[in-house]
């Protein structure tokens, strides 16, 4: 009489399934099932989140847009700092964020300026206020503060024209907020975008490669 024979499927207690895929079979059905993105659709930045651009997003402007100032403090030439020891200068006017300073600023001048304000002709340098004296009209400043210091130069963080966005990234939150800030607020941005599978995987591209106003 014959032996019984078990003939065993496999399991995962096995080494190796001999009916699963190979490596290559499996890499051409996914091939094969993926759809070429075609259509394209315009959809408004607030609803852009999580979406994947279709083409690189251009910066239209620098950022910072003008040359300003990194801190509250007094803007000067940079060849007035003094080499040693203390100095006067005439205090010739205040540049604001938003309401620049429109003088001239001389040899043996300054002018008050604050955080983000354009920096005045003739300066290239601002000295914090905690390393000033004021009195009335005039200012002492010491040599701690070296030529350039705290200044932001106009492109340091985005050159014009320059690239802020890849095709292929899809859109996060910090993404948003960037292109919303070109053009403020929620009041810009018309995006076009590529239909694939669902829709929280749109392609997205700038509407003729560039922000607009809604």
């Amino acid at each position: 009489m014959p032996k019984p024979v078990i003939t065993p499927e496999a399991s995962c207690q096995d080494d190796y399934d001999g009916s699963s895929l190979s490596v290559h079979e499996a890499q051409q059905r996914i091939i094969d099932a993926v759809r070429i993105v075609r259509g394209r659709e315009k959809v408004a930045l607030r609803s852009a989140l999580g979406r994947i651009l279709a083409e690189d997003v251009l910066s239209p402007v620098d950022v910072p847009q003008g040359t300003n100032s990194a801190m509250d403090g007094y803007a000067i030439a940079g060849n007035d700092l003094p080499a040693e020891g203390a100095r006067e200068l005439r205090i010739a006017g205040t540049s604001w964020a938003g309401r620049p300073y429109s003088g001239v600023v001389r040899h043996g001048e300054c002018v008050r300026i604050f955080t983000g304000a354009i920096m005045p002709a003739g300066t290239d340098t601002v000295v914090m206020q905690e390393r000033t004296q004021r009195n009335g009209d005039t200012l002492i400043i010491d040599n701690a503060t070296r030529p350039g210091d705290n200044v932001r130069t106009a492109g340091e963080d985005i050159q014009r024209g320059s690239t802020v966005l890849n095709a292929g990234t899809r859109l996060q939150p910090a993404d948003l907020g960037l292109l919303s800030s070109r053009h403020g607020g929620d009041s810009v941005s018309i995006v076009a975008c590529e239909w694939p599978f669902s829709r929280p995987a749109m392609n997205c591209v700038p509407w003729e490669n560039h922000w607009s106003r809604a």
